[in-house]
């Protein structure tokens, strides 16, 4: 459970059942309804008023040992983009 002092009160949040691989990066939405995880083989994104996964991408592509080292949302909070030790932009 993490808790956050706000004008001394404190809240308390959800915790994300996150993987069971190491979690690389995170990046709030610029909304704060959504986490994005990078791990390895994965990308996550999680509600934060809940901590229920929205969903999974993984590159069927890929290998499956890839590291998602940064994650980013669009402005608009709609497009999620990945950069991986594959160097490749997803």
């Amino acid at each position: 459970m993490t808790w956050f002092c706000t004008y001394l009160s404190l809240t308390r949040t959800p915790v994300f059942p996150f993987p069971p691989s190491p979690v690389l990066c995170v990046r709030f939405s610029a909304d704060g309804r959504y986490l994005a995880i990078g791990c390895i083989g994965s990308a996550e994104i999680y509600e934060t008023t809940t901590g229920a996964r929205s969903c999974i991408l993984i590159d069927d592509t890929a290998t499956p040992s890839l590291w998602i080292t940064s994650v980013c949302f669009s402005p608009n909070g709609k497009l999620l983009a990945t950069c991986a030790t594959d160097y490749k932009i997803r």
